[in-house]
């Protein structure tokens, strides 16, 4: 996936609030609109070299998002977005060979109140396909939540249930960064999650785990990775 717009180099100052974060943009102080609700403490460091991209959206009081952070060597992609915009180019291009049996690719399906990001479907089957975004590495390890997801787990609750009404499933979590080597849920930060991710593989959901090759102006969904329960 292109990254389109106007991109500049930053420097992180600090968080102020659940969406915004301030930055030095060219030698001043910058109010940013921060994608990322998570805590994503790995990245929110105050000096970390990052990158803001332009957004004119009318009615917004930022003019800045802030999706892209530099650890050293690797560039993280934070903004959840992107997770779902990778997949659905990789589904739509049949880069993806587990799902190629399915030719109808629909955004965003509901199954009792609940959302997920894609419903793939042939004459046969329906399949619900929800995506999460990985952004937290630990020697090599990526994990997933960094921060309690309630809803997340209710969710996944409601994949179960499809599953019992017919549908199959699956999760694909996205690592949105090159340094992962296997993937692993975060179960001393959120067990619930965990608890409910693993009934899941045990009911046949399939689970996959990614990470993404990524540059200043492009992310692209790179290697499966393995899966560590």
């Amino acid at each position: 996936m292109r990254i389109e717009g106007d991109i500049k180099e930053a420097v992180f100052l600090t968080r102020l609030t659940r969406f915004s974060a301030l930055v030095s943009l060219e030698d001043k102080e910058e109010v940013v609109y921060l994608p990322n609700t998570g805590r994503i403490w790995q990245l929110l460091r105050p000096g970390t070299r990052v990158y803001v991209r332009k957004r004119d959206i009318l009615g917004r009081q930022t003019k800045w998002d802030l999706p892209l952070f530099s650890l050293g060597t690797t560039l993280v992609w934070a903004d959840p977005r992107a997770a779902n915009a990778v997949i659905f180019e990789a589904l739509t291009e049949g880069l993806l060979s587990q799902f190629r049996s399915f030719p109808f690719t629909y955004k965003e399906a509901t199954f009792n109140g609940a959302r997920f990001d894609f419903l793939l479907q042939n004459e046969r089957q329906k399949y619900l396909l929800e995506v999460k975004s990985v952004a937290l590495v630990k020697e090599g390890t990526a994990l997933f939540p960094d921060a309690p997801a309630k809803r997340g787990a209710r969710q996944l609750e409601t994949l179960l249930q499809a599953r019992k009404g017919g549908y199959q499933g699956g999760i694909i979590f996205v690592v949105q960064r090159e340094d992962a080597h296997a993937f692993s849920p975060h179960k001393q930060l959120d067990a619930r999650f965990c608890e409910v991710l693993e009934r899941c593989i045990h009911a046949g959901i399939d689970i996959y785990a990614y990470k993404c090759k990524v540059t200043v102006g492009e992310i692209v969904l790179g290697e499966m990775i393995g899966i560590l329960l």
